[in-house]
């Protein structure tokens, strides 16, 4: 019986030092597989880092801060000097040719914007009409912008947003309320183009929903005062305060 005994011990002894040894095999196999892959991902790293040193110091030779450059006198300190300005020759920096490309930067800039007339020479001889006949009961405004007397309502977010940020021609107004009574458009032969006569039509379609009178005049007819008085003061009639 004791002898069983033993024997059956031995024997799970010995099965533990067996998988106790596959284990540690295991474990030695596997240990070095492991480490090559730490040692590749630090490699990986180092090369990104590498190449990312690479490329700032490459930028930083293509282009230079003219703050670094104190000695320089009327240029502009917020400019980026470009390496093509540097003067291998005289080993520093042409800054009689930065200061003339400012200053060509800064002649094109200046001619980015003019002043223009508020109203071109038809608008101002309507204006000249309507002043005349109307001025003492109404006011009249030139160059109204729809979004100034119409208000969108929210649950329309696409309707025609655009179009309120067109200017109608003229306005005429209320003296006492200042109420918008009635919008005046003048037409040239440039509103007879496709888009143009899209974009009108939208614009009609907006005076329409907020109940908003307006009427166009086209260059294209005589326009006397005359027929201009009177046309307006007939919309003008029509229209209840």
């Amino acid at each position: 019986m004791a002898k069983r005994y033993y024997k059956k011990k031995y024997k799970s002894k010995k099965r533990y030092y067996t998988n106790f040894n596959y284990k540690i095999i295991f474990i030695i196999l596997f240990f070095p597989f492991v480490l090559i892959f730490f040692l590749i991902k630090i490699v990986y790293n180092l090369i990104i880092l590498i190449g990312n040193n690479n490329k700032s110091k490459a930028n930083k030779k293509n282009e230079f801060n003219i703050n670094d450059f104190g000695a320089v006198s009327k240029i502009d300190k917020t400019d980026i000097i470009n390496v093509d300005y540097y003067d291998t020759e005289q080993n520093n920096f042409d800054y009689e040719k930065i200061k003339n490309d400012n200053s060509k930067k800064q002649k094109d800039i200046n001619k980015s914007y003019e002043k223009k007339s508020l109203m071109t020479d038809y608008e101002k001889y309507f204006y000249d009409i309507l002043q005349r006949n109307f001025e003492s009961i109404y006011f009249i405004m030139p160059q109204v912008n729809l979004a100034s007397v119409v208000s969108k309502i929210k649950s329309f977010p696409n309707q025609y947003q655009n179009e309120l940020f067109r200017n109608i021609d003229f306005g005429i107004f209320d003296k006492n309320s200042m109420n918008l009574l009635l919008l005046i458009e003048i037409n040239d032969s440039t509103h007879n183009q496709s888009k143009r006569k899209y974009r009108d039509n939208k614009v009609r379609e907006i005076c329409r929903l907020a109940n908003i009178k307006l009427i166009t005049f086209y260059t294209n007819y005589p326009n006397n005062e005359n027929y201009v008085v009177n046309r307006v003061n007939n919309e003008l009639s029509n229209i209840r305060l």
